[in-house]
């Protein structure tokens, strides 16, 4: 009889401890949404897992080049450099400049005006500039140089997010049928010792247990799930796809 009472009143503890972070996550809740403080926030639906087949490395590494914002960036910032480079090196070639001017001359522009003008043409060497073209040249090479490297080194952090993301993707998935199958187990051992408890060859101290048991699989499973969306955020944020995501 004292191990019952004693398990009784754990329990009364865990259940005063699990209502009150129930309160404090509903709260949290309602603030981050955006609800008011003074309402109560419920349910509709159990968490359900419905998981979808992830897409190969291949296809998740190609949504990426195409979806990430700051791949896109990278590239234009490369093709303004690559295009700043020539223009710099074009700036050795010699040069043609054409002119020209035109308008009416005459004694009476009303009536006996002519239309007179003069044309020209330039070819302009670049031979003494101080060597200021080559060091705009060299400066913008450097940028291009830049550009194109960190082009390289975020192709190479976006495959990496991708890869780990969809590791911990295809983990969580087997964490919460893992987790499901506990949960299930256990609800099967807590079914069993209430047939035991009732025919009288068990106590309450075993249903207490199994009870416990099964409270402990159902908030490990509940953590899998939580950690099952967390991963499908990662994964499609990784992606580029995060406009798209829903819960």
């Amino acid at each position: 009889m004292a191990r019952a009472k004693t398990r009784e009143v754990e329990q009364k503890l865990a259940l005063l401890e699990a209502r009150n972070a129930a309160q404090e996550a509903e709260v949290r809740l309602q603030r981050v949404v955006g609800l008011p403080l003074d309402r109560g926030v419920t349910l509709k639906e159990e968490p359900t897992f419905a998981p979808a087949e992830p897409p190969a490395t291949e296809a998740a590494l190609n949504d990426a080049l195409a979806g990430r914002w700051e791949l896109r960036i990278a590239d234009e910032r490369v093709a303004a450099a690559r295009a700043q480079w020539r223009a710099e090196q074009s700036e050795r070639l010699p040069s043609i400049v054409l002119t020209g001017d035109g308008g009416l001359s005459g004694p009476d522009p009303d009536s006996r005006a002519r239309l007179t003008g003069s044309a020209g043409a330039a070819l302009q060497v670049p031979l003494f500039t101080g060597r200021g073209i080559e060091g705009r040249v060299r400066e913008a090479d450097s940028r291009r140089a830049s550009a194109e490297s960190m082009i390289v080194d975020l192709r190479a952090q976006v495959e990496e997010d991708v890869r780990l993301a969809l590791i911990d993707l295809r983990a969580a998935v087997e964490r919460v049928d893992t987790a499901s199958e506990a949960q299930r187990l256990a609800e099967d051992e807590l079914d069993m010792a209430r047939d035991r408890f009732t025919a009288g060859v068990a106590d309450n101290v075993e249903l207490l247990n199994s009870q416990t048991a099964l409270t402990h699989a159902r908030n490990v499973r509940i953590s899998a799930l939580a950690r099952y969306q967390v991963a499908r955020a990662s994964f499609a944020l990784a992606r580029g796809r995060m406009r798209a995501f829903q819960f």
